[in-house]
């Protein structure tokens, strides 16, 4: 027997990526929702991956040779693992990555990271927000080289 659930409990319990698939999962057992509904969940799946996926091979891209180990390690055990957990919204993840790497003023790894984070939906005001946030936390040096990075991207 299938279970019907709010989505409003179900967004305060669990990530959009873990209901969408306990949707399309209930669709294809029961077939309790309409056709329309269901591909509406499907397409909005097939969205949250593609979100995620861009990143999946950033270590290969970056370091892949010279330094093939961490490469590997840092696409296998930090994208396709830490990144993917259910808890924290790919979105989530990005604000609290920009945040660390602008707290601890490492601007090198930042252009990839911001670019990831606007894939996963943060708009250039937000981390501009971020950033000057940070200014009072992490200091004026760090925030004024995050910035600069921030403009850098806004140009593109």
């Amino acid at each position: 027997m299938c279970e019907i659930y709010t989505l409003g409990y179900l967004a305060r319990r669990y990530s959009v990526l873990t209901i969408l698939f306990f949707v399309d999962l209930q669709y294809q057992k029961s077939r309790f929702l309409p056709a329309v509904i269901a591909g509406s969940f499907r397409l909005l799946l097939n969205r949250q991956e593609k979100m995620m996926q861009p990143s999946q091979q950033a270590g290969q891209q970056a370091f892949g040779d010279i330094a093939p180990k961490l490469a590997q390690l840092s696409d296998s055990v930090l994208f396709d693992d830490v990144w993917q957990r259910p808890i924290l919204t790919p979105r989530e993840r990005s604000l609290i990555t920009v945040a660390a790497l602008v707290a601890l003023n490492r601007v090198e790894q930042l252009p990839f990271h911001l670019q990831l984070a606007q894939r996963n939906g943060v708009n250039v005001e937000q981390l501009a927000e971020l950033i000057t946030h940070l200014a009072f936390y992490a200091g004026w040096p760090a925030a004024a080289s995050a910035v600069a990075r921030l403009r850098e991207l806004k140009q593109e």
